[in-house]
């Protein structure tokens, strides 16, 4: 279990995320203490991995947002070429 004081838990998160887990099996995939075992995780001091924290977190919000308009503009592209193609 991570401890708070000196692990964030957004920064394991993403680090993790990342990593290539060779996971054998054909039934549900899952993660075993041999596979994680193996990886290291470079660990910076509390306050960068806030940092990152929060930084992609505003990045992930911005994706969300430039996502949503994107999907916006598709529908708009769409009500337009129905109505000039389709009269």
């Amino acid at each position: 279990i991570p401890k708070d004081d000196i692990l964030d838990l957004i920064f394991l998160y993403y680090s993790v995320n990342k990593m290539d887990f060779h996971i054998t099996g054909a039934g549900q995939a899952q993660l075993t203490i041999p596979n994680v075992k193996c990886c290291f995780i470079m660990l910076p001091p509390l306050p960068l991995q806030q940092a990152f924290a929060a930084y992609v977190e505003k990045v992930e919000q911005a994706k969300a947002i430039v996502n949503q308009e994107i999907a916006h503009l598709q529908e708009l592209l769409n009500s337009r070429m129905d109505y000039y193609f389709r009269k």
